[in-house]
């Protein structure tokens, strides 16, 4: 057998064995990767485990009291006289709180909108500026929030 053939023959084997052990690597660096970055939950999951008079509900969305809570879109302003501040103040993305139960919406009378006491943060006004506020509790509509994890 010439010797060109030999090697050729053991080229195959060898180049399978170091491309298995490559994806391999990159498999294990990928999931430790995934690891690192913060889990952020959909925001049509549902969270049923309370007794159903006591659920705020909208489309697919369901919440609980002491469900831990964050805005994920625009959902308006606060008005002083739910904050305590001298302006109004943005309730935007990355506010967070605890669902402490349904209010009827004034439109329809569904349970799709939450009472919750917010967090002490710092909430945005309408120039962008940060205001620090202490806890306090407003409505919102259920539309504009999803489940902490």
């Amino acid at each position: 057998m010439p010797d060109g053939a030999r090697k050729s023959g053991l080229a195959l084997p060898v180049a399978v064995i170091v491309l298995a052990a490559a994806a391999g690597t990159l498999a294990l660096m990928w999931s430790r990767l995934q690891s690192d970055v913060p889990e952020v939950s959909d925001p049509m999951v549902a969270s049923t485990d309370c007794d159903e008079s006591m659920r705020v509900v909208h489309d697919r969305r369901e919440f609980c009291p002491g469900n831990r809570i964050e805005v994920y879109k625009y959902a308006g302003l606060e008005p002083p006289v739910e904050t305590g501040h001298t302006t109004d103040l943005v309730v935007g993305e990355g506010r967070t709180g605890t669902v402490m139960g349904p209010v009827p919406s004034p439109v329809d009378g569904s349970p799709s909108v939450a009472r919750v006491l917010w967090d002490a943060q710092d909430w945005p006004d309408p120039e962008g500026v940060l205001v620090p506020r202490p806890e306090f509790e407003s409505t919102v509509h259920a539309d504009h929030l999803r489940l902490l994890q």
